[in-house]
């Protein structure tokens, strides 16, 4: 049996072939052409006496543009508040047992806390600060009897080993920096008495000295008291937190899960308990 082929189609690919082939002058083509590697340019880490950079001025402007204030207010408010973060950052990584905490007060001043002495180390950092930011008075706090750390450890054992103890359904926790009070509010699934909270304030105290040392409650203090609220977390509101706020690492916006438990977005590699303002 002979079999009939029709060669047209092939001619036809043949002869356009050809044809684009004495177009390119006989150069062949890669289909898809390749698109050239972008090699974004290298940038310097920041450092603490940075001056301001173009991108951060137009921050500045949309900042100033949102509250209604002058490009100066802004930048006399803000611009240096990366600065002094980072200088916060550097002191947090190379003395954490002797920081504390700090804070931005207001547009002028701020302050740095240590638990014992300043190491002449954080001083340096802040004088590097100081020095191009002259106008902003930083204060140097010393001996607040605790580490920024076991400040962190304290209010969280005291928070679970109150919220895990018999007959309490949820709880609460805060802390005052300026009474160095630790604070757990409770909501009790029967009528409390003071026999109660004097148990849990005791199993906060417990926690709260071993996770971190026996002489920790002569620099802070721990309560329990109870709340009338069945649901504890505080009111609805968009400007309890602010993005941007330096608490260990950098808070992000508000969340709040299913379950109505209120919380902070932060970066993957902050811990699960760290705090803001106090609270857990």
């Amino acid at each position: 049996m002979k079999h009939n082929i029709n060669l047209k189609p092939f001619l036809v690919a043949l002869f356009m072939f050809s044809v684009l082939l004495a177009a390119t002058n006989g150069a062949v083509f890669a289909y898809p052409p390749e698109t050239p590697s972008q090699t974004l340019p290298e940038m310097p880490p920041p450092e603490i006496d940075d001056s301001i950079s173009a991108a951060e001025l137009e921050d500045l402007q949309t900042v100033a543009d949102q509250k209604g204030i002058s490009l100066q207010t802004a930048i006399d408010r803000y611009a240096w508040n990366d600065n002094f973060a980072l200088a916060v950052t550097k002191i947090r990584e190379a003395f954490p047992a002797a920081f504390a905490r700090a804070e931005i007060v207001d547009a002028g001043h701020a302050w740095v806390g240590f638990a014992g002495s300043a190491p002449e180390g954080a001083l340096a950092f802040i004088d590097t600060f100081s020095s191009s930011y002259g106008n902003i008075s930083v204060e140097v706090r010393t001996n607040l009897g605790f580490t920024e750390a076991e400040l962190q450890r304290a209010i969280e054992a005291a928070h679970y080993a109150v919220l895990n103890a018999d007959g309490v359904s949820d709880a609460s926790t805060s802390f005052d920096f300026a009474t160095r009070q630790i604070t757990t509010s409770v909501v009790l699934e029967s009528t409390p008495s003071n026999s109660v909270l004097s148990d849990l304030q005791a199993i906060a105290a417990k926690n709260l000295i071993d996770a971190t040392r026996t002489d920790i409650l002569n620099s802070i203090m721990s309560s329990v008291a109870h709340s009338a609220h069945q649901i504890l977390g505080g009111d609805e509101s968009s400007t309890e937190h602010l993005g941007g706020e330096v608490f260990g690492c950098t808070s992000g916006f508000a969340t709040k899960t299913t379950g109505l438990v209120r919380g902070i977005s932060t970066a993957g590699h902050c811990s699960n308990s760290i705090t803001d303002d106090g609270s857990i």
